[in-house]
């Protein structure tokens, strides 16, 4: 309750500067120019970034496969719940 009340009020002091762009083209892309943009800045400067992303990635699938496996052993096994 302390942090939220304190992140609340340290929320009132950023300022976030927005200018409305008032362009003719649809949604779909302006989605596709941020996409690459952000993919081009991901792979091609900050290639650091990148390969954090890989590996949060592939830890992610391995963890989360892990965990699942895990548990339905520990449910069905050592518990002897019904799956």
């Amino acid at each position: 309750m302390i942090c939220f009340f304190i992140s609340s009020v340290l929320e009132l002091f950023i300022k976030i500067l927005y200018n409305k762009v008032l362009e003719k083209q649809s949604i779909l892309q302006i989605l596709k120019v941020y996409i690459l943009t952000s993919v081009t800045f991901i792979f091609k400067q900050k290639v650091v970034l990148s390969k954090m992303v890989l590996i949060t990635c592939i830890l992610n699938a391995f963890i989360s496969s892990l965990i699942m496996i895990a548990l339905s052993i520990l449910i069905a096994e050592k518990l002897k719940f019904s799956s």
